[in-house]
């Protein structure tokens, strides 16, 4: 791999590692943000619509690293494997004012379309997990694929006239596994079960196509409609 891939590379890690930098210490102590909508104290009604990676490969290693944290957390949430997913690109973020709009939708498949026509099958490699004060991730690196074809899609958006709705600008080819929907049993625990598993191995997903879907928060298959697949 040459010296771009490398410096990619770096720089994902070095987003990561500022991650755990800034959270690490809150976790210890049990300073965490507590998601009231999957405790139940708030009806969440909240749809958005987002073209994503589903990732069904970790097989094996993700049930034991689950298993792990449930063991040390088991009040928190941990996504299930159908649900999990890298998130490409929030068209619509999701909110409880969403309304379907399926001239909307037809759009941004085809502006996504578009900003994909030349990308070819890539592969994701996923290792090791880091903590934000709200929520667990597992780190991927994709080569800087999918920072370019975000790129490509806000420079779509801004020359169609279409307002950039993102809810943070993506940097990385994460995916979510837990989140925070009780105060800490044990936050030493979890800050070790953290740092043993911060170099984890989990496995590569070979990406041959994009989804756009209309989701809830968590992008869980019960709720989530398929609206179109790119394929690669």
């Amino acid at each position: 791999m040459g010296v771009g891939w490398r410096s990619i590379r770096l720089s994902s890690r070095r987003l990561y590692d500022r991650i755990h930098a800034e959270n690490i210490g809150k976790i210890a102590s049990g300073e965490i943000s507590v998601d009231d909508y999957l405790g139940g104290s708030i009806p969440d009604s909240r749809l958005g619509l987002s073209l994503i990676i589903p990732i069904r490969s970790f097989a094996g290693a993700y049930d034991t690293l689950v298993n792990s944290l449930r063991r040390i957390e088991p009040g928190q949430y941990c996504y299930p494997p159908c649900d999990l997913h890298v998130t490409v690109f929030d068209f619509i973020r999701g909110s409880a004012t969403y309304r379907r709009d399926p001239a909307l939708e037809l759009t941004f498949l085809e502006l996504a379309r578009g900003a994909a026509r030349t990308l070819e099958p890539f592969v994701i490699r996923f290792a090791g997990i880091v903590f934000s004060d709200a929520a667990g991730l597992i780190q991927g690196y994709d080569e800087g694929v999918l920072a370019g074809l975000r790129r490509t899609i806000r420079e779509l958006m801004e020359g169609a006239g279409h307002a950039n709705d993102e809810r943070y600008r993506s940097d990385s080819a994460h995916v979510s596994f837990a989140r925070f929907m009780s105060p800490l049993a044990s936050p030493g625990e979890l800050r070790a079960f953290i740092e043993e598993n911060r170099e984890t191995a989990m496995g590569t997903a070979s990406v041959d196509a994009l989804e756009l879907v209309e989701h809830d928060w968590y992008d869980r298959r019960a709720t989530r409609r398929l609206v179109g697949r790119i394929g690669l």
